[in-house]
């Protein structure tokens, strides 16, 4: 089976410098750079500018939305997370780098309500948007650096990847650790939970996709095919497909139902630190056409926009 994904677009210096994280929304792809700036690109342009949302000498390296595309959570090299809202352009005051030191990941809950972040002490908390305030600090069995987190869709879960190779599952509703799944000594650079809350999507230096059951905890199934670290996993609006990126310079679209690589790209050939799908409709100007998508980055400062082959 193969589900080819060809190059639709593709901008070379979009930044100045290495581009470690995108995220998506209906209207823009957003870009994060090291070169201080983070970027909105109009999913409706065929040839999109980039409009400066953000500035920072020491760069970001960390974006998220929720599923509406109304708010922007950017994290910067200096450990600050700065809040914008994506319909006004305009930005949002928080409390957050009061209470919470050295923040690295974030993740925007679905329904804009909540947000997870992880510090460089390797703590995890959950931030309240519309009090602003901490609801919770979930205890962490290995503390280290907290590399990546993910907020479940349904709001009830959140995950966080370690450097030492920490991987857990935590309770919004009770604040309690579920479980810490064993097993990885190497960095875990990507978690990303699916749209129906079933699976988690691991990606580490092991160059190795895992799945794991979020009920249980219990292994799924690994996807292996890449040569080296695996920076970033996505899944896809309906769940069926994870899109993974490496270091190797390859993307991979993975189907979780056959456990199969049915797409390899390599339009970026330069390391990818970043990758996020485009639901269908959403790139009528950067993907094509209504097809479904994806958007990467990485070293090489260009973003790379791919389709699926068939379809609209």
């Amino acid at each position: 089976m193969s589900k080819p994904y060809i190059q639709s677009l593709s901008l070379a210096d979009a930044h100045k410098a290495d581009i470690f994280c995108v995220a998506t929304t209906d209207k823009y792809t957003i870009s994060a750079s090291a070169d201080g700036t983070v970027k909105l690109w109009e999913n409706n342009d065929s040839n999109p500018a980039g409009a400066v949302l953000a500035t920072n000498a020491v760069g970001f390296h960390h974006v998220s939305t929720d599923t509406n595309g109304d708010i922007l959570a950017v994290v910067a090299f200096d450990g600050t997370l700065s809040l914008f809202d994506l319909r006004t352009l305009e930005p949002i005051q928080t409390k957050i780098n009061d209470e919470v030191s050295g923040i690295w990941a974030v993740a925007i809950s679905g329904n804009g309500h909540q947000m997870a972040v992880t510090n460089t002490s390797g703590h995890v908390f959950q931030w309240n948007l519309e009090t602003d305030e901490l609801v919770h600090k979930f205890p962490v069995t290995r503390p280290s650096h907290g590399i990546t987190v993910d907020f479940s869709q349904c709001g009830e879960y959140i995950s966080s990847g370690h450097e030492n190779g920490g991987l857990y599952l935590f309770s919004t509703k009770t604040g309690r650790l579920m479980y810490s799944l064993l097993g990885h000594s190497t960095p875990i650079r990507s978690v990303k939970i699916s749209p129906n809350s079933s699976l988690l999507a691991v990606g580490d230096d092991s160059g190795i996709v895992y799945l794991y059951h979020i009920s249980s905890g219990e292994y799924y199934t690994n996807l292996t095919g890449h040569e080296t670290w695996v920076m970033a996993v996505a899944w896809n609006e309906s769940g069926e497909y994870v899109l993974s990126g490496s270091y190797d310079g390859k993307m991979k679209v993975w189907s979780t139902e056959n456990k199969t690589c049915v797409c390899t790209q390599t339009a970026l050939t330069t390391p990818v630190f970043t990758v996020a799908w485009l639901k269908k409709g959403w790139g009528l100007g950067v993907i094509g056409g209504k097809n479904q998508g994806f958007v990467a980055g990485g070293v090489g400062k260009n973003l790379v926009w791919c389709r699926e082959a068939a379809g609209e």
